[in-house]
């Protein structure tokens, strides 16, 4: 994983929003997981609807959140790393067409 790798969610999972504020939960049917994401991991997953890099991300994170980009880098790199290991996102050249 690089920072300016691509990367987009994975085509197979199912979203539902749980309500304003409530977060969304994404569903694997593959797998059966189920993961509950808070409103933060919500705004970085929809930045992965689209192929994004990390550096993309963090660039758009640092304008919507008071915190520096650092700190915004560092849990952007924890989170994507493990939505990864949880095949949540994929590298985007890994899309069927």
């Amino acid at each position: 994983m690089n920072n300016f790798e691509k990367y987009v969610l994975n085509d197979e999972m199912q979203e539902m929003p749980l309500g304003e504020g409530e977060g969304t939960v994404l569903y694997d049917p593959e797998t059966e997981n189920t993961y509950v994401l808070d409103d933060v991991a919500q705004d970085i997953i929809d930045m992965f609807k689209i192929p994004s890099s990390i550096s993309d991300v963090v660039a758009r994170l640092v304008e919507v959140y008071d915190a520096t980009e650092d700190v915004i880098s560092k849990d952007v790199t924890d989170f994507v790393d493990n939505a990864i290991n949880n095949n949540i996102l994929v590298p985007e050249n890994t899309l069927i067409v």
